[in-house]
C-alpha cells in the first residue's frame, strides 16, 4: 500500500500476474510518502468493516503495526516485513498493440475454449489478427476447443499464450463494459485495462505462457 497526499496504490503480485490500482483522492495528514506491506488477510477485514457506506477511514502507522479506524471500529494489522518486488520493471511500457473486446463476451469466450484446456496449467492460445480474437486450446485425450470474437485491432497477427483463469479472475472484477488488452510480441507480458474507467488507474499484467 503507497500513499500520497493526493493517491493511494495498491499492488499485489503472485509472481506470474501482478494489479495495481491507484486512486487520485485527498488524504488529509499525510505530508510525505508511505509505503508498507499489508497482509491480505487484513483487506479482506477491511472490505467487510467498509461494505456499508463509509464517508471517512482513518489510519496510521507504528513501527511494526497499522491502524484502521473505521467509525467506532478499530482494526489492527502487522505490518509485513521484507523487500516487496520493483513492480515499476514489470509493467510493460512499449505494449504498442491495444485490443478492444467487450468484457462479458470476452470471459464467456474464454471459459468455453478453456474446457480443453490443461487442468493444472489451464493453458490457452490467443490468435489476434484483423478486427477479430481467437481463443483456443487443445487437450490430447479429447481433443480442441476453438471460439472467435469479434474486437477492435489491427495490424500484423499476434499469438500468445495465456492462463485463462488469470484473465478470468481480472474479467469478473473489471466493473467495465470493455477491456483493452496490450501487446507486445508473445515473449513480453500482456497488460489488462478496464476502458472508460474515471475513477480508478486498474493496470494488471499477466506473464505469458509457451503453448
Amino acid at each position: 500500500m503507497i500513499v500520497n497526499p493526493g493517491t493511494i496504490t495498491f499492488v499485489t503480485t503472485d509472481g506470474h500476474r501482478l494489479v495495481l490500482i491507484s486512486h487520485s483522492c485527498e488524504v488529509a495528514g499525510v505530508e510525505g510518502e508511505v509505503r508498507v506491506l499489508v497482509p491480505k488477510k487484513t483487506l479482506v477485514e477491511l472490505g467487510k468493516l467498509t461494505s456499508e457506506h463509509v464517508e471517512n477511514l482513518e489510519f496510521g502507522t507504528s513501527e511494526n503495526h497499522l491502524f484502521f479506524r473505521v467509525g467506532e471500529r478499530l482494526l489492527v494489522s502487522r505490518i509485513l516485513s521484507g523487500q516487496f518486488p520493483n513492480y515499476e520493471m514489470v509493467i510493460p511500457k512499449e505494449n504498442d498493440r491495444d485490443i478492444v473486446i467487450k468484457t462479458d463476451e470476452f470471459a464467456g469466450a474464454l471459459r468455453r475454449a478453456a474446457i480443453m484446456a490443461d487442468e493444472q496449467s489451464r493453458a490457452v492460445r490467443l490468435l489476434i489478427g484483423e478486427n477479430q480474437l481467437e481463443i483456443s486450446s487443445t487437450s490430447a485425450d479429447f481433443g480442441e476447443a476453438k471460439e472467435t470474437l469479434s474486437a477492435n485491432c489491427s495490424g500484423e497477427p499476434i499469438e500468445i499464450g495465456f492462463n485463462a483463469q488469470y484473465i478470468l479472475d481480472f474479467l469478473v472484477n473489471a466493473d467495465s463494459d470493455e477491456v483493452v488488452l496490450s501487446l507486445r510480441d508473445r515473449e513480453t507480458q500482456g497488460l489488462i485495462r478496464p476502458k472508460g474507467l474515471e475513477d480508478y488507474d486498474y493496470n494488471y499484467v499477466v506473464m505469458p505462457m509457451k503453448i
